[in-house]
């Protein structure tokens, strides 16, 4: 029986999260979170009770969604932003506060040099920035293919605002991870 894989069958966000380098008690934003939460949740049960993990969307109904599931699943270690990363000071998160920021599956999607600048804006000097886009091609799920970005188009822009490349790695079968470090 042929089906549409979803969820952690497209990409498993522990294993996305540990190449990327998280840790406990680490302060991470997940720009873009989703209706689901897909790397919200996994971020916060991997930096622990002392950790911290805010998930920042522009839509509230996005923020409402997480807000129940947060509630529901009883994390106290997430907060929802209502913002716009695409704008700067637009996250409302303080400047440098930030060890890590998620941007999964969203890139292709935005404005891309202001998110990029924003995540760097308010990650701390060493803080890594985890880029994940689906693959050029392939599947017939997730955005248009003149939509997507290769891993070199996302590696330059991401050096254009600029990272530094740290590693990169396959997440999944349609998806490429990409770990960037701000200097």
């Amino acid at each position: 029986m042929d089906y549409l894989p979803t969820g952690r069958s497209l990409i498993d966000p522990f294993n996305a999260l540990a190449k990327a380098g998280i840790r406990e008690e680490m302060r991470v934003a997940d720009f873009g979170v989703g209706t689901v939460g897909h790397f919200l949740f996994p971020a916060a049960k991997l930096v622990g009770a002392k950790g911290h993990v805010y998930g920042v969307d522009i839509l509230k109904p996005v923020i409402q969604a997480n807000q129940s599931r947060m509630k529901l699943a009883g994390f106290e270690n997430v907060e929802l932003v209502w913002g716009n990363f695409e704008r700067p000071m637009g996250s409302r998160l303080p400047d440098a506060s930030m060890d890590m920021v998620l941007m999964i599956n969203v890139l292709h999607a935005v404005d891309k040099m202001p998110a990029l600048k924003e995540a760097k804006r308010v990650l701390h000097t060493g803080g890594i920035l985890l880029v994940v886009e689906w693959n050029p091609a392939g599947a017939a799920l997730g955005p248009a293919s003149d939509k997507r970005l290769s891993k070199e188009q996302a590696s330059a822009l991401a050096a254009e605002a600029g990272y530094v490349a740290t590693g990169s790695f396959e997440a999944g079968k349609h998806h490429y991870g990409l770990v960037l470090k701000k200097p």
